[in-house]
């Protein structure tokens, strides 16, 4: 059976490191693991998980706009991750956060 496929976008080392250290105990498969907003539209194209997890401010560029972009070619359920929860609202108030 194929394992679901998860892309961490995260800017922290330590949180991307133990989200994909709990994902992978679940039995979830971390395709990727980046930080910033070009690395994971790169990612996304490269890897096609089924599901991404996005933080909102990241090295370069955004989460928002990494999840906008990804989704120009392909829908991908997403879910964001974050402290800026304001930010994320003002723009997509139907958006699912932790």
């Amino acid at each position: 059976m194929k394992k679901f496929r998860v892309l961490i976008i995260e800017d922290d080392g330590m949180i991307s490191l133990l989200l994909t250290i709990l994902l992978e105990d679940m039995g979830y498969d971390v395709c990727a693991a980046e930080a910033t907003e070009n690395g994971a539209v790169a990612a996304a194209e490269r890897t096609q998980p089924d599901l991404i997890i996005a933080d909102m401010n990241l090295l370069e560029g955004s989460g928002l706009g990494a999840i906008d972009r990804i989704s120009l070619a392909r829908s991908t359920p997403h879910i964001f991750a974050t402290a800026n929860v304001a930010a994320i609202r003002a723009s997509r108030p139907d958006a699912v956060m932790i």
